[in-house]
């Protein structure tokens, strides 16, 4: 057996290179081993690179453009270089930090940045960003707020998973996808805007959000993972744009809400009205899968 890193979900995954394919079995993509393995490789370059030219500045080291690793115990935390990239586990399970400023040019941060960072509770992101990696915040639980760029195009899985102070985010508007995860077990979110860019809503997105208590789903969703919702026990409203794309909503994906029990009771499709639920095959509505 050999480690891959999947070229789709960007896990690490045990595969035989005997076989011409494998199926991952994190996002269950399939796709050439040879090329999974190269990922690694160059990801094992990477790491070698990092190790022969990296620099400390203060708390900080950093290599070429990217933060490896922030060693400091500030509460209060400002680049005194400008980096592209923060690193993987930059700052993760820092119990001191509260505020950051991320420096102007930064594109990406990389998955489990900010990871388990539970007394952050202010960051300012700069525009430059373009790219957050999967669990960059999750597990921070004094966040409250956080205003993403508007040309973020690529937020990963679990990337807000149980950051349960938070109660505001504004959304991108380039975002196309809400990945899997992605706000679950956000008890404290009132409320949030879907853009009107977003095609699919991965399964268990929102789940257990228990303060949220309207939502609507822009007429370019064509489809909505099973337990999206599930658990959003405050969930009341939920408005569908008309649409002329066939939508895909999963079974659970509104479980536990007001909002699928008054379907049920009255036994409509909330999508067009018709006479079946959200569940059934709505013969009036051709949005339906």
């Amino acid at each position: 057996m050999a480690k891959a890193k999947c070229i789709f979900c960007g896990g690490i995954v045990d595969v035989d290179e005997n076989f011409d394919e494998f199926a991952c079995p994190i996002c269950h993509e399939v796709g050439r081993v040879d090329k999974a393995v190269e990922r690694y490789l160059a990801i094992s370059e990477e790491s070698f690179r990092i190790k022969i030219s990296t620099e400390h500045i203060g708390d900080f080291t950093v290599s070429d453009d990217m933060l490896v690793k922030y060693n400091g115990a500030e509460s209060e935390v400002e680049f005194p270089v400008r980096v592209k990239i923060i690193g993987k586990e930059a700052f993760m399970n820092n119990y001191y930090v509260q505020s950051v400023v991320l420096p102007i040019g930064a594109v990406e941060i990389e998955e489990k940045a900010f990871y388990n960072c539970e007394s952050l509770t202010n960051i300012l992101l700069p525009n430059s960003l373009r790219i957050i990696r999967h669990s960059v915040f999750g597990g921070c639980k004094a966040l409250k707020k956080i205003v993403l760029p508007a040309k973020v195009r690529t937020i990963e899985r679990e990337c807000f998973q149980n950051c349960t102070s938070l109660v505001s985010v504004k959304l991108p508007i380039e975002l196309t996808v809400i990945e899997w995860d992605l706000f679950e077990n956000c008890h404290s979110l009132e409320s949030i805007e879907i853009p009107e860019n977003v095609t699919r809503i991965q399964w268990d997105a929102f789940k257990n959000c228990s303060s949220l208590t309207s939502i609507r789903i822009p007429a370019n969703v064509q489809e909505i993972g099973s337990g999206a919702f599930m658990g959003c026990t405050k969930l009341q409203s939920i408005e569908f744009e008309p649409r002329k794309n066939k939508i895909s909503i999963f079974r659970n994906a509104f479980s536990g809400t007001p909002a699928q029990a008054e379907w049920e009771r009255q036994d409509y499709c909330p999508v067009c009205g018709g006479d079946k639920n959200i569940f059934g095959k709505c013969k009036r509505c051709e949005g339906m899968d």
